[in-house]
């Protein structure tokens, strides 16, 4: 009789199991569909690679459109500077999650995320609510001159680019010095960790379901 039970439960198991990856399966593929009119736009890159210029040429210039980490410290390059903080990134990163959620939940056609995501796990929260909502996720990167030629071509190998990216992690803290003043210790921080061509399928397997 036991053994009776659990086959009944695995078979059960097995069925609900089978049901819920049908289901992923109709989400992730609406999630990639050019036909799903609401849209969340993962931009990602250096500091200075010309991400936010990026972000409004495809807000069509709408900054309301735009949720970012860098507006929790102020809308302009002095007010940035002058409120920035390690102490507070958490609570920069949080508001700005807050804010792609309400954006979600209103229902936004498109929604962009304007921060560095070096890494999968900056994303995956975003990636997570896309799920939930049902938006397509693009994956966008600047289309800077510099980073295009001088800097992405260069991130799959970076150990046998060392020197040429470390030139590079300081021409963008040059640029820097007219913005976020962001040093090139941290670019340079930034640009060790990211991580090259990441795809949907990426944040796919990373998300695990």
């Amino acid at each position: 009789m036991c053994v009776i039970v659990k086959v009944l439960q695995l078979s059960r198991f097995r069925c609900c199991r089978g049901r819920q990856m049908a289901i992923n399966h109709a989400v992730f593929e609406w999630m990639q569909n050019e036909e799903n009119p609401h849209v969340l736009i993962l931009i990602r890159g250096l500091p200075s690679a010309g991400k936010s210029y990026r972000a409004l040429e495809l807000a069509g210039m709408d900054d309301s459109l735009i949720c970012s980490a860098d507006k929790f410290f102020g809308e302009t390059a002095e007010e940035y500077v002058a409120n920035w903080s390690g102490a507070k990134l958490g609570a920069a990163h949080r508001q700005c999650r807050e804010q792609v959620r309400r954006a979600m939940q209103r229902r936004n056609k498109l929604v962009i995320v304007d921060n560095t995501n070096t890494v999968l796990r900056e994303m995956l929260t975003y990636f997570s609510m896309a799920i939930e909502y049902g938006y397509r996720v693009r994956i966008e990167e600047p289309t800077s001159p510099w980073w295009v030629t001088d800097i992405a071509p260069y991130l799959e190998d970076k150990s046998a680019h060392r020197k040429h990216l470390e030139g590079m992690c300081k021409l963008l803290a040059k640029k820097s010095e007219a913005s976020h003043k962001v040093p090139v210790e941290a670019i340079q921080k930034m640009l060790n960790r990211y991580v090259p061509n990441v795809t949907f399928n990426d944040l796919k397997k990373a998300d695990g379901r």
